[in-house]
């Protein structure tokens, strides 16, 4: 099946995304907006980990300006793709302190405050238990835990509440100096193979 003309334009920008291996500010003020987020979130990613204890580790040792945007990004990413369940579901509190002070960090107060009232709307409810479930099981878990309708209020608020994305760029461009960090040995080279400079 052939792509449509904008997909297919979409794709040749995809692939020639620009993707670091040393990140400095000099780096960081030559991306365009498109792509300032997207470049500092794949650098995360070159470490080998998206979630977990593992990826509060590599947070930790990262310059602070990657705490700063990677659980603000993730937990709007989450809410806006399936709300606070989909988001507690997927990570459940792995990143909370992470991102309520990050929340903070980046001024978003407002934001901070409704991630505190989320947080509080999760903790108050019954958990659904996974382990042992087959994945048609966890869908359906997953669906049946959605009904509860736990986050509905502080789904809207966070629709409601000023452009978070716009805050972190914001945030990046300012503070660039907070982001300097190098990939380092199989790291670099395996981000250099798919296409890293």
């Amino acid at each position: 099946m052939a792509l449509s003309p904008e997909a297919d334009a979409f794709r040749r920008e995809w692939e020639k995304r620009p993707r670091l291996l040393t990140v400095t500010p000099e780096a960081i003020a030559g991306l365009s907006d498109r792509w300032l987020e997207q470049a500092l979130l794949e650098f995360v990613w070159a470490h080998d980990v998206n979630r977990g204890p593992d990826l509060v580790a590599v947070l930790q040792r990262l310059p602070p300006g990657f705490r700063a945007i990677y659980g603000p990004w993730l937990v709007d990413s989450e809410v806006a793709n399936g709300g606070f369940h989909q988001y507690f579901w997927n990570h459940g509190e792995e990143l909370v302190l992470t991102t309520e002070e990050a929340l903070g960090t980046l001024g978003a107060s407002e934001h901070q405050a409704i991630f505190v009232e989320a947080l509080a709307a999760h903790r108050g409810r019954q958990q659904v238990a996974r382990a042992g479930l087959s994945a048609h099981e966890q869908l359906q878990a997953f669906s049946d835990d959605a009904l509860q309708q736990a986050f509905e209020d502080v789904d809207k608020k966070w629709d409601d509440a000023p452009d978070l994305e716009e805050t972190r760029r914001k945030y990046i461009r300012a503070q660039a100096h907070l982001f300097v960090a190098r990939l380092q040995g199989w790291q670099r080279i395996k981000a250099f193979m798919r296409g890293a400079r």
